[in-house]
C-alpha cells in the first residue's frame, strides 16, 4: 500500500492514484483549482446576480406591457368618440393582448361592437 503523500506547495494530501496535488494543479485553468467550497460561493453569487438582473428585466417586460395596453385603449377611445367603430375594435382588440384581463377593455371593446352593429 502506497503511503500518504503531502503536496510540497500547499501540504494537502494527495489522493491516491494521482500524481500531483489537484488544489495546486499545473492545468492553467482558474476556476477549475479553487476549492470545492469556493467554486460552490462563486456560482451561488453569480445565480443570485443573474436572478436579479431577470427580476429588472421581467419588471421592465410587465411595465411596458401596461404602457402598450393603456396607449391601445386610449387609441381606442378616440376612435370610438370619432365615430370609426372598426378602427376602435382592433385598437381595444390590441389592448386586450397586452392586459387580458382588464375588464375595462372588455367593456369597451363590447361598447365598440354594440356601436359597429348599429
Amino acid at each position: 500500500m502506497q503511503a500518504e503523500r503531502r503536496c510540497e506547495q500547499c501540504g494537502q494530501m494527495i489522493p491516491w492514484g494521482e500524481q500531483k496535488c489537484p488544489a495546486c494543479g499545473e492545468n492553467g485553468r482558474f476556476l477549475w483549482s479553487l476549492p470545492r467550497n469556493t467554486l460552490l460561493l462563486l456560482s451561488f453569487l453569480v445565480l443570485i446576480i443573474l436572478f436579479v438582473i431577470t427580476g429588472f428585466a421581467v419588471k421592465a417586460y410587465h411595465a411596458k406591457e401596461r404602457t402598450l395596453a393603456r396607449q391601445w385603449y386610449a387609441s381606442g377611445e378616440r376612435e370610438l368618440t370619432a365615430g370609426h367603430a372598426e378602427a376602435a375594435l382592433e385598437d381595444f382588440r390590441y389592448a386586450l393582448v397586452y392586459s387580458p384581463s382588464d375588464s375595462l377593455i372588455e367593456l369597451q371593446l363590447a361598447h365598440a361592437l354594440e356601436v359597429g352593429l348599429l
